[in-house]
């Protein structure tokens, strides 16, 4: 999929509301991650994430979302006992595989992205649609995908996603402007339709003709 249809995306699950159903009230914060749940996505550095923060004092809650056939077995119980052994209980949860994952990106306040490496970063794109704020290493193509480099540290840098991420929690009016600014530069730069059309303009500047619709796959005859 080149790009993401983001009212398309919007649309789906709106009658969905996970922070009703996860008692959580306006006054928390909520970190998500959504990934698959494999060991290059490096989800054990949200975790001690979650737990730095609450140790001083930011009421939060760390959420991952991911599972299924998506998860490594042995990474999801590894994750699993690192929650028990840093005494978050609920205030860390997996949840598991969503589908539609909407209504998580609008649950969330904070999207955080501990991942090693990304080709493009769907996840990060589809939180910043929702008006949310990414924080995340510097892996892969993210750095082109977030708008502010303020956001991104480099790979395994805790510290800086803790002040990152810390600065985010605590200051609702900077938390807005940030996560407005992403969902601008999403809808600009990677909604399939506009994606679409840039293409076909490139192809037709090529062929030197307008293209129209076809019912066939690919291009249509010179």
């Amino acid at each position: 999929m080149n790009g993401l249809d983001m009212d398309e995306y919007l649309a789906k699950g709106q009658e969905t509301d996970l922070r009703t159903a996860w008692g959580v009230g306006p006054e928390t914060v909520i970190l998500g991650t959504a990934s698959a749940i494999r060991p290059r996505k490096t989800l054990e550095d949200f975790i001690h994430l979650v737990r730095r923060l609450r140790d001083s004092g930011q009421n939060v809650l760390g959420v991952i979302a991911g599972g299924g056939r998506f998860a490594d077995p042995d990474y999801y119980a590894k994750l699993q006992l690192l929650i028990q052994e840093l005494h978050l209980g609920t205030e860390c949860r997996m949840i598991g595989n969503l589908d539609p994952i909407t209504p998580f990106m609008k649950a969330i306040d904070i999207f955080v992205s501990t991942s090693k490496w990304e080709t493009f970063g769907m996840s990060v794109c589809e939180a910043m649609v929702c008006g949310k704020p990414a924080v995340a290493y510097d892996a892969g193509s993210l750095v082109e995908v977030i708008p502010d480099s303020w956001c991104v540290v480099p790979y395994g840098d805790l510290d800086g996603m803790t002040e990152r991420t810390t600065k985010l929690v605590s200051d609702p009016a900077f938390r807005t402007e940030l996560g407005n600014r992403a969902e601008r530069f999403v809808r600009e730069h990677f909604d399939a339709p506009v994606l679409a059309a840039r293409q076909q303009a490139i192809y037709e500047e090529i062929l030197n003709r307008p293209l129209k619709p076809t019912a066939n796959a690919g291009l249509p005859p010179v």
